[in-house]
């Protein structure tokens, strides 16, 4: 019962973050450096000009060619140390 309590609040703060992401024009990303997937939310049609599923069928090196030319060295090494931080500590 306790257990069911905690699941569902953390569904319902998940779903106003993303929530919160998509209204003031944020993209989060949630990636898996083993497969290469990655699980994006928030602004993603506003920000990439694809929808939710044609952009999730993108894998890591692919992405970088679908965010503006000025921002893709930020999004590029954004991504990249936290994908390491997501080993170092998962996998250390």
């Amino acid at each position: 019962m306790e257990g069911d309590f905690y699941k569902e609040n953390l569904e319902k703060i998940a779903e106003r973050f993303f929530s919160i992401a998509d209204q003031t024009g944020q993209l989060i990303f949630d990636g898996d450096p083993k497969t290469g997937k990655i699980e994006w939310y928030g602004a993603i049609e506003e920000i990439t000009g694809y929808t939710p599923e044609e952009f999730s069928k993108v894998d890591l090196e692919a992405s970088k060619s679908l965010v503006h030319p000025e921002e893709q060295e930020i999004f590029w090494n954004t991504l990249m140390m936290s994908l390491k931080k997501y080993i170092c500590e998962n996998y250390s």
